[in-house]
């Protein structure tokens, strides 16, 4: 890309590891289309053999290549990227460096470092406390020097008290478009619909979602249930067999439909009557969870982590105790039961989620925070 700089912008990379599209790639598109409202110049940042990469730059979007990460396992091969990283942005007129993730911190905070520019770290995970292979990346993440650390949630910033400066870490929740979608036609000669959103993993909890509408089915049988989501980043493959076997043995095989990834869930969402989500750990945030809101539709969950913030029990959905998938499946026989007042909840939802979970408050909070960074040039 050029390297010359609208006149009264800041140019910010913001910066992914990521080979496909996920939640922290959602807020950083959300951000590029809504920043430069706010005097900045954004450009999205990606390793160039990333599948993401290419669709960014036949989307339109502003891309600046970078080269490929790699896992971290070589020090020496490390140091060569961060050179190159940081050779890349200065050749791009980078200001700013925002990194979304572990690995984004790690080689673009250290090139920002290198450059003597500013750093922010947008943190998109719990803290694991424990020394897995992804606490002790964590742990390395958060050595690498930060202007500002950004939690999406509450419960990530409490995850973070006491291994980053209190000055030094905010908490600035994510955003969602505010546009309401059109259904999804594949829902139009549905009945009441169910649906899960989200990427097939064990931790997320789909097979919670499949064991609850085993107790929906039974006192609604006209129910049908959506699990919208495939397989991403080559995690847990063999997941998504598994789950159908488990509808299979539940009796859902006519009940449920398998979407398979799609690029907008949002119609989905806006064609359900309830949306629930399951995960089996605290989620960080839980996007979908904002996303259904936007669009109007009640939410039934797990009263935990980040779905904990985002719903109000009774309000604008239904928490659970974690893991009960019985106590989860006949929250949302409860909501059906009441039309009225689930149009209701949904209606609470949508004020809820434009007070405080909009993309372009959202965007408006991350200028603000570039605001109170002075630059750093050599």
């Amino acid at each position: 890309m050029s390297g010359s700089v609208r006149p009264g912008r800041r140019r910010v990379a913001l910066v992914t590891a990521a080979g496909q599209r996920g939640g922290a790639e959602v807020i950083m598109e959300l951000l590029a289309a809504r920043l430069p409202a706010h005097g900045v110049d954004p450009v999205l940042a990606v390793p160039e053999d990333a599948l993401l990469c290419r669709q960014w730059h036949d989307a339109g979007q502003r891309v600046c290549p970078l080269p490929a990460f790699g896992r971290l396992r070589r020090l020496d091969q490390g140091a060569r990227v961060v050179v190159e990283v940081a050779r890349r942005f200065r050749d791009a007129g980078i200001e700013l460096i925002h990194s979304h993730g572990v690995a984004a911190q790690i080689h673009a905070g250290l090139a920002a470092r290198r450059l003597q520019r500013p750093a922010i770290y947008h943190v998109h995970d719990l803290f694991d406390p424990g020394w897995s292979a992804d606490g002790a990346l964590q742990r390395l993440a958060l050595r690498v020097p930060a202007a500002r650390t950004v939690a999406i949630s509450a419960s990530v910033a409490a995850s973070l008290r006491g291994r980053v400066p209190a000055a030094q870490l905010q908490t600035l929740v994510d955003g969602v478009d505010r546009m309401i979608v059109a259904p999804a036609p594949a829902a139009a000669a549905l009945g009441p619909l169910i649906v899960w959103c989200g990427r097939l993993q064990q931790w997320k909890g789909p097979h919670h979602f499949i064991e609850a509408a085993r107790y929906i089915h039974r006192e609604r049988p006209d129910a049908r249930f959506a699990l919208v989501g495939g397989t991403l980043f080559g995690l847990e493959p063999a997941y998504a067999g598994a789950l159908r076997m488990q509808a299979r043995v539940a009796g859902l095989e006519d009940a449920m439909l398998f979407t398979g990834h799609v690029d907008d869930a949002r119609p989905w969402l806006r064609a359900a009557s309830v949306v629930v989500h399951s995960s089996d750990r605290p989620e960080p945030f839980g996007l979908v969870m904002a996303e259904a809101m936007m669009q109007e539709r009640p939410v039934a969950a797990f009263r935990h982590g980040g779905a904990a913030e985002i719903v109000l029990d009774g309000e604008t959905g239904r928490l659970v105790t974690p893991g009960d998938a019985a106590a989860l499946g006949l929250s949302v026989v409860d909501i059906l039961r009441d039309p009225a007042r689930a149009q209701a909840m949904g209606d609470a939802g949508r004020r809820r989620a434009l007070q405080y979970f909009d993309a372009d408050v959202m965007a408006a909070a991350v200028a603000a925070v570039y605001d109170s960074i002075p630059d750093q040039h050599e």
